[in-house]
């Protein structure tokens, strides 16, 4: 075996299907053997890139073009300081905006384009999926039984339509029905002719397709096909720049790309073929229509057949330029995964689900739910057999436990250095956990319902009278520690050791009284976090010396379930650090949800390293071509390269040429959503933060698309209490100001507090597009929600800075020293407030304001500073009666470089001569004096003298 194929095998099942793919020989009679165009849509690299970079997820979530119909609250439970959430929302209510940018014909292909991509993605479960129950889909048709035949080739005909070939697909209506067509290029009778009538399962259903809800689903799914058959040459799209394959590294990080046809059929075909054998089937499909097409008499069609033919397909000596590509990628992955301590990023990668399949392990658990069922025995006998599956029963539960004991077990068996699950360091584990992770070895995306239905067969029914279920059939896990302590040990293998240590706990609960209590005491707490530490590093990959597990546990409280066990209800928090990394994963076990919180802090260090190779493969000569797998791993690289760094992606879309960056409002977001990093919590508050801003500046409205694209964003994220307190909170309560995101409400309770590190960061980042308006509009609006009773003075905000951030938002704030005007805004609406001790307390803020400004800007040496600095100080009020200033406690350093600032600016400083100026400096002298000499004596009685310069 080569070094790439090696390489491949390490990465995974994935590249293996790729190289397969790459490899596959198309033969026919009249053509050369051919294999797909490593540089052409055929290509499946496309499809895996898309979902690294979670391209399809972002266009069908974020898309401003999409009314998520969200709803999100932030209550406050029983009237507390804790969060409650309420998110009236379901994924059947999205529509497509009432009110869109475009007019005329782009208008009417923009609304039909979103209505075909929320008909052909329904994601009715919140992930993105083709997969719908609903029986008047295009994914029902697709997928009904007179359809199977003829799929491939159906998708393949959509495909070329997008490309401009005119196939002969239509659909023909009549009285009685409506069929669609596909009629061959030089003869009568057509490939197919198949009827768009509902398949009826039942003769209720066969009564009810006689009524008007037959011709709803035609007209569904008939919509769908007519948009590729009438926007195959939309010459709109060209006009507009909306191209399948943009010509320039420019034009395709614009990602207009992202609403063509082209694009939509190809991501359909990538989610819907998951097999090898599937996706050589479709190949074959759109190799005989364009070997059809290039057949025929019309030279115009031959020559456009032929040269599509060129695109798609290629001389089996092209097979090395795409492994090439793979190489890559699998290189590209790499290197961004070798520092990742687990094995996903987001919560909803291991979200509960609800109706999984049912697995009956063993006779006995079936003759339980036979005696149990006695009346149903007879459908119950032809339900289930040993080894076999029940997609009826236990449909109404949540898979709480089942999905925490799934996500522990990727913890366990995530083998950091080659990048998959592995089992081979488990001393015996169950043949259906080797099982499950020798097919999910590589099961970094969501848990779809088909891997929760593999993994029941891993949990369910286990033959361990201890393990306890709530259900009859031995397949919905009892909640609880104790409980999960026992499954997990029971799947790999271990009860048999550690039964004692579970029983002893058991033992210790009951003996100790804590059941009374409803609480441990701390030295058992610690004890079983000892053990589970013990427990679960003897379970998790060995061999990396560089990465450590620690387990911290809390609010730790004995119960008696309602099937009469004891148990622990409480926080279980697994932490995984290497010296760059360090990532955790917290359990909930309680008795009504068992949840999973992922909480990443990754790059404590930069892996310099890695960022050096992935400079040097954005540099490798097969990617300096203008293809588009070409493109897409050289974005793929760059996204990498600028982790975190949404303001990034922000200044390069101004810099391409915006269209809301000239403030107009038909701004496409496309860009944004080809470089989304959606798992980066850093990053999304980053870009929330920039585009705000953004918005702040232009002074945009609700409906502008940033706005809407925003709310698509955050609405769904106010569930998350860390990234709300990270800063989220702050900027939506910002922009609140600005009337934007009305749905979203917030009890000011809980959040009524802008944060001052975020406030910070915000007008750091005004500084990055220099807008002192903008700069002071927000500082005025702090002002005011202070006034409102929200924490967050500015002159507190302006000192608690780094002196680097503090500069740069005065130079900002002052034109580059050119106008002290919006300071003066600033005093005036401080002067304004009413809350505190009155006068007095006003002046104080002013002066502790104006002497940070002062303090700041001394530095700049410029003659325009040295005016602003005069204004500044001759602002300054020294009462006849009272202190000058509140002077803040701290350091004996700070203090001492102020006074040294105002000594050097005494020269500088203007009308010092008049009397009533020079004595206001020597009291602002005096009372600095005064605070370093009393911190001195404080200090005196332990020897640490500090020095206190000699005025």
């Amino acid at each position: 075996m080569g070094s790439v194929e090696r390489r491949h095998t390490e990465q995974g099942l994935r590249f293996r299907e790729l190289l397969s793919l790459q490899r596959y020989i198309i033969r026919s009679e009249n053509q050369e053997e051919v294999v797909i165009n490593p540089e052409g849509p055929l290509n499946q690299l496309h499809a895996y890139m898309y979902r690294v970079n979670g391209i399809m997820h972002n266009k069908r979530f974020f898309s401003p073009e999409i009314d998520m119909h969200r709803c999100a609250l932030v209550l406050s439970e029983d009237g507390g300081a804790s969060p409650g959430y309420a998110c009236t929302k379901e994924n059947t209510e999205d529509r497509v905006h009432s009110e869109l940018y475009q007019t005329g014909e782009m208008l009417e292909y923009t609304r039909e384009y979103f209505t075909t991509l929320l008909r052909m993605f329904p994601s009715v479960d919140g992930h993105l999926s083709i997969h719908t129950s609903s029986k008047d889909s295009f994914f029902a048709f697709i997928n009904s039984s007179r359809v199977s035949e003829h799929k491939y080739r159906i998708l393949a005909s959509l495909l070329l339509l997008t490309e401009g070939m005119p196939v002969q697909m239509l659909i023909e209506k009549s009285a009685e029905s409506t069929h669609l067509i596909l009629r061959k290029m030089e003869e009568i009778s057509p490939h197919f002719s198949i009827s768009m009538g509902r398949e009826c399962e039942s003769e209720k259903e066969r009564e009810e397709a006689q009524t008007p809800l037959k011709e709803g689903y035609t007209n569904e799914v008939a919509e769908v096909i007519r948009f590729f058959i009438q926007n195959g040459e939309n010459r709109i799209l060209k006009k507009e720049g909306h191209v399948i394959e943009p010509k320039l590294y420019s034009d395709f990080k614009l990602g207009m790309f992202l609403n063509t046809p082209g694009f939509l059929i190809q991501m359909y075909i990538y989610e819907y073929i998951d097999t090898v054998y599937g996706m050589q089937s479709f190949f074959e499909s759109v190799h005989a229509i364009l070997c059809e097409y290039m057949a025929c008499a019309d030279k115009r069609l031959s020559s456009k057949a032929e040269q599509l033919f060129h695109k798609y397909f290629a001389p089996c000596s092209h097979v090395s330029a795409g492994v090439e590509y793979i190489e890559i990628a699998a290189q590209i992955l790499f290197y961004l995964n070798k520092e990742k301590l687990l094995p996903f990023f987001l919560n909803e990668q291991i979200k509960p689900m609800q109706g999984q399949s049912c697995y009956i392990r063993s006779v006995k658990s079936l003759e339980s739910i036979c005696k149990a069922q006695l009346s149903e025995i007879e459908r119950a006998c032809s339900a289930f057999s040993m080894g076999c599956t029940d997609n009826n029963s236990e449909k109404s539960y949540i898979n709480c436990m089942e999905a925490t004991a799934l996500a522990m077990f990727c913890c366990f068996a995530y083998d950091q250095e080659n990048q998959m699950y592995a089992t081979d360091h488990l001393e015996a584990p169950s043949a259906d956990l080797v099982r499950f992770f020798r097919v999910h070895r590589h099961m970094f995306k969501e848990a779809a319902l088909g891997t929760y239905n593999a993994w029941n067969r891993v949990v369910a029914d286990l033959d361990n009278p201890s393990i306890c279920y709530i259900s009859q059939n031995r397949n919905r896990l009892d909640t609880g520690l104790l409980n999960l302590l026992r499954v997990v040990t029971e799947v790999a293998g271990i009860y048999h050791k550690e039964k004692e240590n579970i029983d002893k706990i058991e033992a210790a609960i009951k003996d100790r009284n804590y059941l009374e209590e409803n609480m441990l005491d701390p030295h058992l707490t610690q004890e079983i976090q000892t053990y589970i530490e013990t427990l679960f590093r003897s379970l998790s990959v060995r061999g990396h010396s560089f990465k450590t597990l620690s387990i911290k546990c809390g609010f730790f409280s004995p119960v008696i379930t309602e099937r009469g066990r004891v148990d622990i209800f409480g926080i279980v928090c697994m932490t995984y650090k290497s010296a760059a990394v360090e990532e955790s994963i917290c359990f909930e076990i309680f008795p009504l949800f068992t949840g999973i919180k992922i909480m990443l802090a990754r790059n404590i260090l930069p892996d310099m390293s890695t960022n050096e190779s992935l400079a040097s493969l954005q540099k490798f000569p097969c990617l300096q071509g203008n293809a588009f797998i070409q493109f897409m791993l050289r974005h793929t690289i760059e996204l990498s390269l600028h982790t975190h760094e949404a303001s990034h992606t922000v200044m390069e879309y101004i810099k391409l040429g915006s269209s809301f960056a000239g403030r107009k409002r038909n701004s496409s977001m496309n860009c944004f959503l080809l470089a989304m990093q959606t798992e980066d919590e850093l990053y999304i508050l980053d870009l929330v933060r920039c585009l705000l801003v953004l918005a702040f500046d232009l002074n945009l409205r609700s409906p502008h698309y940033i706005i809407r694209f925003l709310s698509n964003m955050i609405a769904p994220r106010v569930v998350d209490i860390d990234l709300m307190h990270s800063g989220l909170a702050t900027l939506i309560l910002l922009a609140k100001a600005y009337k934007y995101f009305p749905h979203i409400k917030i009890d000011p309770a809980i959040y009524s507090k802008m944060d001052c590190v975020e406030v910070s960061r915000v007008l750091a980042y005004i500084t990055e597009i220099d807008s002192p308006e903008t700069m002071n509009r927000i500082l005025l609006l702090l002002i005011s929600a202070n006034e409102a009773g929200i924490s967050g003075y500015i002159e507190r905000i302006l000192i608690c800075l780094p002196s680097v951030w503090r500069m740069k938002i005065l130079i900002c704030l002052t034109r580059s020293g050119r106008s002290a005007k919006y300071i003066y805004s600033i005093l005036e609406a401080m002067a304004k407030i009413k809350r505190g001790s009155g006068a007095h307390n006003i002046i104080r803020r002013s002066n502790n304001l104006l002497i940070t400004i002062i303090s700041t800007l001394s530095e700049k040496k410029e003659e325009s500073y040295t005016n602003i600095l005069t204004e500044c100080f001759g602002i300054i009020v020294v009462p006849e009666v009272g202190v000058l200033c509140n002077v803040p406690t701290v350091s004996l350093m700070l203090l001492n470089e102020r006074v040294a600032c105002f000594l050097s600016l005494k020269q500088r400083l203007r009308f010092l001569h008049l009397p009533e100026n020079f004595a206001k400096f020597n009291i602002i002298l005096s009372l600095y004096t005064q605070k370093i000499e009393s911190i001195h004596k404080a200090t005196a009685h332990t020897n640490n003298h500090v020095q206190v310069h000699d005025w």
